[in-house]
């Protein structure tokens, strides 16, 4: 799920035919709507696979090296790999919880505003 596109929605919801693109929220001047909500997922896979990229070419490059080397980075780049995903995770978490914190804040705004 994507945030709505606009900068204090709380509430998380896909992205539908007629919202605005990625294209469209970076050409937005008056930063009326947030652009990474939309590319957090495309972010997380593209962390996934260079941890895993990283990870194979150091087994490669153990190889190359001693077979005690090949065989720590057998052991290691698995447990490395898993521990990259984790922290990658949490920080793009984070992020997500950032947002909805700025949703909640912004709706809580509007609810206590005086009607005058």
């Amino acid at each position: 799920m994507v945030q709505s596109g606009y900068p204090y929605s709380s509430q998380m919801e896909p992205m539908t035919a007629g919202s605005d693109g990625v294209l469209a929220r970076l050409m937005d001047t008056s930063f009326n709507s947030f652009v990474t909500p939309l590319i957090i997922k495309f972010l997380y896979i593209l962390g996934i696979v260079l941890a895993f990229i990283a990870a194979v070419i150091a087994v490669v490059t153990a190889l190359f090296d001693s077979f005690w080397t090949f065989i720590w980075a057998i052991i290691f780049a698995p447990v490395w790999l898993l521990v990259t995903v984790l922290f990658l995770r949490v920080a793009l978490e984070f992020v997500i919880v950032i947002f909805q914190i700025a949703g909640g804040v912004h709706q809580t705004a509007q609810n206590t505003q005086r009607q005058d």
